[in-house]
């Protein structure tokens, strides 16, 4: 994973529930948390783009929250 997107992860849990693979918990985690990524990666390209610092330390946690927890779904090591 490209440190700050954890998109191809849950992208990846998407998949592997429409190939039965994962629950239903788990494609709704991954469909919330990719919507959630993505705001926070736009938002950072927007305050960048803007000429402020990014990512704030804030969406930095976030981001790698939602990593740790992809990747607990996948039962792979962060």
């Amino acid at each position: 994973m490209p440190e700050d997107d954890p998109r191809e992860e849950l992208e990846e849990i998407i998949e592997l529930y429409y190939a039965h693979k994962m629950p239903k918990s788990a494609y709704k985690f991954a469909s919330d948390a990719l919507e959630t990524a993505e705001s926070i990666l736009e938002t950072i390209e927007d305050m960048q783009a803007n000429g402020h610092d990014g990512p704030t330390l804030n969406q930095e946690e976030a981001l790698e929250n939602i990593y740790i927890a992809a990747c607990n779904w996948l039962k792979r090591n962060p």
